[in-house]
């Protein structure tokens, strides 16, 4: 996730979690969105086939341990966090 390291990531997209497994096959990434159809846009295509992408919508209300939300990206109508899981 070399954009989100280096801050490279389109307006309305901001990567809070990236969390890859011991071996390298699967990650788990937690992002903030201004929509789901925009992360999917991006990270597919970045992907490609390489990759089995799956997303869901966080229930914030009962998640645990999710970073507070960056006011400037969105609205807190708008604010929504998403779990984007990549299998390689």
């Amino acid at each position: 996730m070399a954009d989100m390291e280096q801050g490279k990531l389109p307006e309305g997209l901001k990567g809070l979690m990236y969390l890859p497994s011991t071996d390298g096959h699967k990650a788990d990434c937690l992002w903030e969105t201004d929509k789901l159809e925009h992360l999917k846009s991006f990270l597919d295509g970045r992907t490609g086939k390489a990759a089995k992408n799956e997303y869901f919508e966080v229930n914030g209300s009962a998640a645990v341990g999710v970073p507070p939300h960056d006011q400037a990206l969105t609205s807190e109508a708008e604010r929504m966090e998403a779990v984007m899981h990549l299998r390689m």
